[in-house]
């Protein structure tokens, strides 16, 4: 994991206020509802920690109007999630705005992508019940993978 100066930089330009606390909250792979693959989050973790990275966007899930990324700390020991982002576009995106107010939500972010409007809901992992909730709410059940990642700076 990248420490020092520059690992402070590195979440400073997070534009968030994460910070790693080492041990606090879960691993992602203790997330039931994502039901993740144990072995594809260890090799990732392994990759992630080679490289030095502190926090990192996980693509979870990807359909025509719609994406759903973890933001994840890299810990000594386990990826820890700290928040569930959920970009809807197109048709999906007044759903994202008929629950905006729901209290899982943490975030709003209105944006247009491609041509079409688009909601970016983030949700705090803290509790993990949070996100789950609401995805139930958005009413997206599907299994999530590993698809990609992206460093956050």
């Amino acid at each position: 994991m990248a420490g020092g100066e520059e690992g402070f930089k590195m979440r400073a330009r997070a534009g968030d206020d994460l910070e790693p606390t080492q041990g606090a909250g879960p691993c992602l792979e203790d997330i039931d509802y994502l039901r993740l693959d144990a072995e594809a989050l260890r090799e990732l973790w392994v990759t992630l920690s080679r490289r030095e990275y502190n926090i990192v966007d996980i693509l979870l899930a990807n359909g025509g109007d719609y994406a759903i990324y973890a933001r994840a700390l890299v810990g000594d020991d386990c990826i820890r999630p700290v928040e569930l982002h959920v970009d809807l576009c197109g048709d999906l995106s007044s759903k994202g705005l008929n629950v905006s107010d729901e209290p899982e939500v943490q975030k709003v972010i209105l944006k247009r992508e491609g041509g079409r409007d688009c909601v970016e809901l983030v949700a705090d992992f803290n509790p993990p019940v949070k996100p789950e909730a609401l995805l139930e709410k958005i009413g997206i059940t599907t299994h999530f993978n590993i698809i990609a990642y992206r460093p956050v700076e």
